[in-house]
């Protein structure tokens, strides 16, 4: 009789761990506790994303509800980053979507008239490079980039520790897209517009 029930204390406690492992496994965690993927609700959307491609490394949980969603990749490759590493790593490519038009002051058609209407720019130093045109900055060596038919502007700054262009557009959905990369890249931007928006239209969960 105590034989019996320490059989079936031990069948109970085999099962207990296998089916801990299965919700682990399909909660979106592997065996060792991380988890692999993240489902992220970003307003009425909804996207599933490897955790490997989580800003900042691996997430606290395997389901977010946020305004903004944040990831990081290498280029060219696109390959998961991790971690933000571009004020150490000029491969980096810090990625922000967020939830909403992100406000009038962000939209990108309005952002580069503003920036003509406050003299952050000087419109006697015009520049055209890779397809696009706009200005140097007044304030520093950096310029300010436009193309109306994404509409896009990609704002460039020279500095000391690192060069950097923050981008300002918009995703597939209508929401703003905003991203940094290094300098050294921008020769690429616009493949690098089309992976970007390709990247999160396959993590998207379409209903």
């Amino acid at each position: 009789m105590a034989f019996t029930r320490k059989v079936k204390i031990s069948f109970l406690i085999i099962a207990l761990i296998f089916f801990t492992l299965v919700y682990m496994l399909t909660a979106g965690f592997s065996g060792d506790g991380k988890i692999q993927q993240v489902e992220i609700a970003l307003g009425s959307e909804r996207y599933i994303i490897p955790s490997e491609f989580y800003f900042g490394g691996n997430p606290d949980s395997s389901s977010i509800k946020t305004d903004k969603m944040m990831v990081s990749v290498l280029l060219p490759s696109f390959n998961a980053n991790g971690i933000n590493s571009l004020q150490i790593d000029s491969d980096g490519l810090d990625i922000t979507l967020y939830s909403s038009k992100g406000g009038e002051s962000n939209d990108p058609n309005n952002r580069y008239k503003n920036t003509i209407k406050y003299q952050l720019v000087d419109t006697k130093k015009p520049i055209e490079k890779f397809g696009l045109s706009g200005f140097y900055n007044s304030q520093d060596s950096g310029f300010t980039l436009y193309n109306n038919k994404r509409p896009i502007i990609i704002d460039c700054a020279i500095g000391i520790v690192n060069d950097i262009c923050k981008v300002y557009t918009y995703h597939v959905n209508g929401n703003l897209l905003f991203y940094i990369f290094h300098l050294k890249h921008l020769h690429n931007w616009e493949n690098i517009n089309d992976k970007v928006v390709e990247l999160f239209k396959g993590w998207e969960i379409v209903t």
